[in-house]
């Protein structure tokens, strides 16, 4: 047992034994951009410390229940078309919030404040 306090021994300790769920999101604004963003594609990688940092990666376009804002469109390239067809965020709810949930995760994202608001 090491009895003096480490700082970078201690955070690589920590590190290796954890989940990270690392995390991105697309939207678009509603037509004449009244109310908030809607979600229309997402994507999560768990990275898995514990296992050598072997990972599992899910991408999900979602249908927004409206047209795709021309603007949104030109920044990440989402079309209206690609996402008629597509189950609305409810159908994939439940699976991406039991990744989130689980106690061993450090959520992380390049803008976490707005990904986890949409």
């Amino acid at each position: 047992m090491r009895t003096t306090f480490n700082p970078e021994a201690d955070a690589f300790d920590e590190f290796t034994r954890r989940v990270f769920v690392v995390v991105d999101t697309e939207t678009t604004l509603p037509p004449e951009r009244k109310g908030p963003q809607r979600l229309v594609s997402y994507a999560y990688t768990v990275l898995d410390s514990t296992t050598g940092f072997k990972s599992e990666k899910h991408h999900v376009f979602v249908n927004p229940g409206v047209p795709m804002d021309p603007k949104s469109t030109s920044k990440n390239g989402i079309t209206t078309e690609m996402l008629v067809k597509k189950k609305d965020f409810k159908f994939h709810h439940a699976k991406l919030k039991a990744v989130l949930q689980r106690p061993d995760v450090i959520f992380v994202a390049h803008n976490a404040n707005f990904d986890a608001g949409v």
